[in-house]
C-alpha cells in the first residue's frame, strides 16, 4: 500500500502487516486511516505502517466508515455491520 500526504504529488510506502489486498481506505477523525480487506479484516495505519484491529471474524469487508460516535460501519458481502472503535 502507498500513501500520499500531499495530493498525489510523492507517495510513501507503508508496512502493511497481512499478505492481501486492500479493498477500501477511510480516514480517522483522530488521524490515521482505516483500511478493510476481502479476508474479513479492519486495519489501521499511517506513516508507521498498518496493524489490524482486534475483532472477531468478519466476512469479506467491501468499505467502512467511521461513525459520529467512533464506531465502525462497514460493509460485508452479508450486510452491514458495527464493529467498536479502533
Amino acid at each position: 500500500a502507498f500513501v500520499s500526504a500531499d495530493q498525489g504529488k510523492s507517495w510513501k510506502r507503508l508496512d502493511v502487516a497481512v499478505p492481501v489486498t486492500l479493498a477500501h481506505v477511510a480516514p480517522l477523525s483522530g488521524g490515521g486511516l482505516l483500511f478493510t480487506n476481502q479476508a474479513g479484516q479492519a486495519l489501521r495505519g499511517g506513516g508507521e505502517g498498518v496493524r489490524p484491529l482486534r475483532l472477531p471474524p468478519l466476512p469479506p469487508l467491501t468499505a467502512a466508515i467511521e461513525a459520529a460516535d467512533g464506531a465502525i460501519v462497514a460493509a460485508t458481502y452479508r450486510g452491514p455491520r458495527r464493529l467498536p472503535p479502533p
